[in-house]
């Protein structure tokens, strides 16, 4: 399977975005860009809104990428770049896991995808939005949007640990811890 020069990929908190981004990058030689670095500015400070268009912008204007995560302000612009569009849309509990255990491993210190002085962090702001994401109005906004890609776009949609193993097995790619 060839997912060309420009991968995007987007799921919800925990699905496993930058992970899946690093393992792609590093197999097939891409440069990955976090969509939180472009965001967040050291100590979880919004970067103004007219430096993150502009950084993103620049971002996928390049000729390789894989871009993981989600905006969706600029989700139409970085879609009609990309070659591939990935959505993990794995399960709420796997997620939480996922986060709470990212919380420990991290702990008071910045994960790799993240900016510099973004402390890892969980509140019950944050639990209870990963918790009711995706309602279903938005999840169903969501999967129209990808269905609208698809006739111009190869689109991806891996609903669980073993749909993303199996995608990974197809790109002869081992699985890394995480998934």
């Amino acid at each position: 399977m060839h997912l060309g020069q420009r991968i995007m990929i987007m799921g919800y908190s925990g699905s496993g975005k930058s992970t899946l981004a690093r393992q792609l990058g590093e197999c097939l030689n891409l440069p990955v860009v976090h969509w939180d670095t472009i965001w967040w500015m050291p100590n979880w400070v919004e970067r103004p809104l007219d430096e993150v268009y502009a950084m993103h912008a620049a971002m996928i204007a390049e000729p390789a990428w894989v871009f993981e995560g989600y905006n969706k302000a600029t989700r139409d612009a970085r879609a009609a770049r990309a070659d591939t569009v990935i959505f993990l849309d794995l399960g709420r509990g796997i997620r939480v896991w996922r986060v709470l255990k990212r919380c420990v491993t991290h702990c008071n210190k910045p994960r790799p995808c993240m900016t510099e002085g973004c402390h890892e962090k969980l509140n019950l702001f944050f639990l209870r939005f990963l918790w009711l994401a995706p309602r279903k109005p938005k999840y169903n906004d969501k999967l129209v949007w990808l269905a609208s890609l698809a006739p111009h776009k190869r689109v991806i949609i891996l609903k669980n640990r073993r749909e993303v193993k199996a995608f990974l097995a197809q790109l002869n790619l081992d699985v890394q811890p995480g998934f």
